[in-house]
C-alpha cells in the first residue's frame, strides 16, 4: 500500500495557521534563504547495504515566502520532499518525505518542530516509517540559518515605538486693548493781569514869566 504524505501536510497547516496571534509580526520577517544541513544517525537496523547503514548530512536550502518553503532532493534512487513552514510566532515545523523509486511503499518521514532563536532554527526528530509505526534513525538534527531575520525584526520592532506627540499648540492671544492714558484736565492759561495805565493829568500850562 502506498503511503500518503498529504493528510500530515494538511493537519500541520491547520495547526500551524491556528498558533498565530494578531499581535505577532507579520510573516515577511522570515522570507529569505534559510540554509543549513539536516544530519541523521546510522539505520537501527542496519541491511546489507553498509552506505546505507551510514549516518549522513545532506545540504539544504529552503527559500522562504510569507513562512512557507518547498525543496526537493531527488538522486538516482530516492525521491526526497522537504518543506518549511514558519509562524508569525516564530514556531517552526520541518517535515521531510521520502521513498525508493524501486518501491512507493518503502517510505520514510521525519516531522521535526521547534522555535526561530534569532535568525537560527535548530530541529530535531527521529526518522521514521511514513506510517510512524519504525523508526529508522534514532535522531536526525535540522540546522539553518537566515542572516536577514535578525534585522527584519529589529526594524518591525522599531516602527512599532510611537512617533513622539507633536507639541501642543499655544493657545491665540487676544490682542490687549490699548492703554488708555488718563485725562489731563486743560491748564489754564495764568490769567495775565491788564493793568490800565493810571490817568495822566495833563501838566497846567507855565505862564511866562513877566518881564521877558
Amino acid at each position: 500500500m502506498k503511503h500518503s504524505v498529504l493528510p500530515l501536510l494538511f493537519a500541520s497547516a491547520i495547526s500551524m495557521a491556528q498558533a498565530q496571534s494578531p499581535s505577532d509580526p507579520p510573516l515577511s520577517v522570515y522570507d529569505g534563504f534559510w540554509i543549513g544541513t539536516l544530519s541523521c544517525t546510522g539505520l537501527v537496523n542496519p541491511g546489507n547495504n553498509p552506505k546505507v547503514n551510514e549516518p549522513f548530512t545532506t545540504k539544504l536550502t529552503f527559500n522562504v515566502t510569507q513562512g512557507q518553503a518547498l525543496a526537493r532532493l531527488d538522486n538516482d534512487v530516492n525521491v526526497n520532499s522537504y518543506r518549511l513552514q514558519l509562524t508569525a510566532s516564530g514556531q517552526a515545523e520541518v517535515q521531510y518525505t521520502g521513498n525508493s523509486k524501486a518501491n512507493a511503499n518503502r517510505a520514510w518521514l521525519i516531522k521535526a518542530e521547534g522555535r526561530v532563536v534569532g535568525g537560527d532554527l535548530l530541529l530535531k526528530a527521529p526518522l521514521t516509517t511514513a506510517d510512524k509505526a519504525t523508526v529508522l534513525r534514532e535522531s536526525c538534527i535540522f540546522e539553518l540559518r537566515n542572516d536577514q531575520v535578525q534585522g527584519n525584526i529589529q526594524r518591525h520592532l522599531a516602527s512599532l515605538k510611537p512617533s513622539p506627540a507633536p507639541a501642543p499648540a499655544k493657545a491665540a492671544t487676544a490682542p490687549s486693548a490699548p492703554v488708555k492714558k488718563p485725562e489731563q484736565a486743560p491748564v489754564k492759561k495764568a490769567e495775565q493781569a491788564v493793568t490800565k495805565p493810571d490817568s495822566v493829568t495833563p501838566p497846567k500850562p507855565v505862564k511866562a514869566a513877566d518881564g521877558f
